[in-house]
């Protein structure tokens, strides 16, 4: 089909479904006897507290949908994204395009796509679901790379029980290029009340925009080994925890653009740090007596100021189980003691043949001037398997992940298998290592000239490529003569 043909076919089925006259118009607003219908010639979304009554075309765009919709929605040359909290009380229809559902996203109407490549053919789809993986711990939309949604509950060695039921968004129901976002929550650990009040000016359909921000939350530079969800799990059934943190409270500004796939923001940082120390009593289901891993400590709480910087690129579709690539830059530049951190990720999965998926990762950190709980671990969980948690610390890292997936769709079984490799390497001028395992034969020094690795093996089963559990073993491939069985609510990495 040629390319002209295929423009053409766009504009006729465009008009034969709603019956109006195409502009350059950027909405199209029509009045009819039942009800409005809105066009929108880009991407759009639809945040979680916006509720619209109305039928929505999308034409040349992606439509992401996180709140609810009462009518039709018909997307042309693009693909609709139903997030956890989407409910859709009418039909959808997908010319050129795919639908991607979450499990938890309601749909009372049908859902038709079809593929230009393929013919303009219908195609009824029941169940089809996001797949998430540890990048998806911060959700890259406008309102989250400005204001981070926090789980209702977390649980963990620093703060106990983090209980946040208040987290409200108000923007006129997505009507007001302003918002004001309010998060209240109580740490039970410390009892004292933690939060966040954010507001900011949103341009061109919330692709750009400006914020400013008080809080008082923890932070941690751990989130990219394993979500918090699953971290707070651990911690609850055998007293684990796979993050370092520490507490900021003060006040921010800065500037977002994210435009589809590609994520830019500039914040910068006013903030009282302080350490925040270790819970003895931590409730568990089991592992009550396990020894509990201290925090890196803080002698003095201090002021400072710091530059934050974060760009993120992927793919059209990128999941764990199919192709793709994403990039993710993280920079810090701290004005008060002129230290800098900087840490680089990228994702390469490659979908083999059906039901066999490659995947890859690659971390690289740089640092300098950095206190000692801000250098770079690695070990443990979401890391290199099979070796305490930061075994090797330094100024500088690299980490390298690599697994191969055979899905179900592979086996024709209920369950998946994989092979998986890890390695990295944590190194500066004066080496650090934690002394919590005394299973060790070699000599110290050995180990931390070079890096440590393991392999494994893996059985698991999934809910329509949604990962909901995985058994892991795990052997170092050097010094170590132990096995590691751990049990996953997630990918690898």
């Amino acid at each position: 089909m040629s390319p002209v043909f295929k423009i053409f076919s766009i504009l006729c089925i465009y008009n034969y479904i709603s019956a109006q006259e195409i502009s350059v118009t950027t909405v199209i607003e029509v009045e009819n006897s039942t009800k409005s219908k809105k066009t929108y010639f880009s991407d759009y979304h639809v945040d979680s507290s916006t509720v619209k009554n109305c039928d929505i075309i999308i034409i040349g765009g992606n439509l992401n949908i996180d709140g609810t919709i009462n009518g039709k929605i018909t997307i042309i040359g693009g693909d609709v994204y139903l997030g956890p909290t989407a409910v859709i009380n009418g039909e959808i229809l997908a010319i050129g395009g795919t639908v991607t559902r979450h499990k938890s996203a309601k749909v009372k109407g049908k859902i038709n796509q079809s593929n230009l490549k393929e013919g303009l053919l219908y195609k009824e789809i029941e169940d089809q679901v996001f797949e998430k993986d540890s990048l998806n711990i911060d959700n890259l939309s406008y309102n989250n790379l400005i204001h981070t949604n926090n789980d209702l509950f977390i649980h963990n060695r620093n703060e106990g029980l983090v209980f946040t039921p208040i987290n409200i968004y108000w923007d006129k129901n997505g009507n007001s290029s302003f918002a004001l976002r309010f998060e209240l929550g109580y740490r039970f650990g410390s009892s004292e009340s933690i939060g966040q009040l954010t507001f900011d000016k949103s341009f061109f359909s919330k692709n750009v925009g400006i914020f400013a921000s008080i809080f008082k939350k923890s932070r941690s530079d751990d989130k990219y080994r394993l979500p918090t969800s699953e971290n707070s799990w651990a911690s609850f059934l055998a007293r684990q925890d796979f993050y370092d943190r520490w507490d900021e409270e003060g006040w921010s500004f800065g500037a977002v653009t994210n435009f589809d796939r590609l994520i830019f923001k500039i914040e910068m940082n006013y903030v009282d740090v302080d350490s925040i120390g270790v819970i003895d009593n931590i409730w568990s289901l089991i592992e009550s007596k396990r020894k509990i891993r201290l925090n890196p400590f803080l002698i003095n709480s201090k002021t400072i100021d710091y530059l934050h910087i974060t760009l993120n690129f992927k793919t059209k579709n990128y999941a764990p189980l199919s192709s793709g690539l994403v990039i993710n830059i993280d920079g810090e530049l701290n004005q008060t003691n002129r230290s800098h951190r900087i840490i680089s990720l990228v994702k390469l999965n490659w979908e083999m043949t059906k039901g066999i998926v490659f995947r890859y990762q690659i971390i690289n950190g740089i640092s300098g001037n950095l206190n000692n709980f801000r250098k770079f671990g690695v070990g443990g969980l979401g890391s290199v398997s099979a070796f305490p948690y930061k075994f090797q610390i330094g100024d500088q890292m690299v980490q390298m992940n690599g697994e191969l997936i055979f899905t179900e769709d592979f086996t024709d079984e209920w369950f998946f298998l994989k092979i998986f490799f890890d390695g990295g390497y944590a190194w500066s001028d004066n080496y650090m290592q934690l002394d919590d395992d005394k299973s060790f034969s070699f000599e110290q020094n050995d180990v931390m000239e070079k890096g440590i690795s393991s392999a494994g093996i893996g059985i698991g089963s999934s809910d329509h490529k949604n990962l909901d559990w995985a058994v892991n073993i795990a052997k170092p491939l050097n010094g170590r003569e132990v096995f590691e069985t751990t049990i996953r609510f997630n990918y690898n990495f």
